[in-house]
């Protein structure tokens, strides 16, 4: 795709602002459409970003900017998120089936929840609700001052040093089993901050359990299975939109939505695999490395792009 000049490049910028949260995209023009070759590229990052606290939107937002490329519409979007989910839900299979069969069994037997797993759709439902409210009441008031990219760079900045000091302040005494609803209220309230787009929701939510004292195991175990739900309301969510623009396959075409689709589900598998055995090992340390390379490097090329 040739790249206009300024005057004419449509404009582009947020293309996922707030990451799964307040996804406000372009409906772009069929001249503007992206190539199956840039959705590849955006959904294999886009899926990447989102399953590890990188900052989704801070890097969308970057990508955007260094290519030139036109922004995803909301129908490659809602494919995204669904390859996403799918993939979250095949890597913890189990854990979903113990979930559902103990909900289904407090239903039928009316019996009063006790263990983890019956519970567990209680606590999903508390993770939930303070981001959905977020990314409908605070996001489009926040917008209206984080729409330049110093203040995306100095958002990108406060999530590092809140996963940093979270994590010097962790003191792991705390596993999955000691999950309650004061604990997963409180790491809702940490996905919330995915209402600025330069912090996310997956950086808030690990920063938020490690605030309150959880292993590195059930840190990112339970960060991923609150994932899901998210997902699932975010699809919910951008999906009339999509509809009224032509509905998700007429706009993408089913080769593209296919390859998004599958991309995506084969780039989560990857990730949620790469994020539990390399946070495990190595704590947030590379994470926060990564983050303060990007805070320096990104800027610097916006930068020089702007100069050039």
């Amino acid at each position: 795709m040739p790249r206009s000049s300024a005057s004419q490049r449509p404009n582009h910028r947020r293309p996922f602002r707030s990451g799964l949260y307040r996804v406000r995209l372009a409906i772009m023009l069929p001249e503007q459409a992206l190539t199956t070759f840039q959705l590849v590229l955006y959904s294999a990052l886009r899926t990447f970003v989102e399953v590890l606290p990188l900052g989704a939107s801070f890097h969308m937002e970057a990508a955007s900017q260094l290519t030139g490329w036109p922004v995803p519409q909301e129908s490659a979007a809602v494919v995204m998120h669904a390859g996403l989910a799918v993939a979250l839900f095949i890597y913890f299979i189990h854990d979903w089936a113990s979930i559902v069969s103990s909900f289904v069994s407090i239903l039928v037997f009316r019996k009063r929840p006790m263990t983890l797993d019956e519970r567990m759709l209680f606590f999903l439902l508390l993770s939930t609700i303070p981001h959905a409210a977020a990314s409908i009441y605070l996001a489009p008031q926040i917008d209206t001052w984080t729409s330049s990219n110093l203040s995306m760079v100095l958002q990108f900045g406060i999530g590092t040093l809140l996963l940093w000091f979270t994590e010097r302040m962790n003191r792991r005494r705390k596993s999955l089993f000691d999950l309650n609803t004061m604990e997963s209220l409180a790491m809702g309230i940490g996905q919330a901050l995915a209402a600025l787009p330069g912090v996310g929701r997956a950086t808030g939510g690990l920063a938020a359990l490690q605030a309150r004292n959880f292993n590195r195991e059930a840190a990112v175990k339970y960060l991923l299975i609150a994932t899901l739900p998210i997902l699932i309301f975010q699809i919910l969510r951008i999906a009339p939109g999509a509809s009224e623009s032509g509905g998700v396959i007429d706009s993408l075409g089913w080769l593209n939505a296919t390859t998004v689709f599958f991309v995506s589900l084969g780039s989560g598998l990857f990730s949620v695999n790469f994020f539990v055995r390399f946070f495990q090992r190595n704590g947030i340390g590379g994470v926060v490395a990564y983050r303060t390379a990007v805070l320096i490097l990104i800027p610097a090329l916006l930068w020089w792009i702007a100069q050039a």
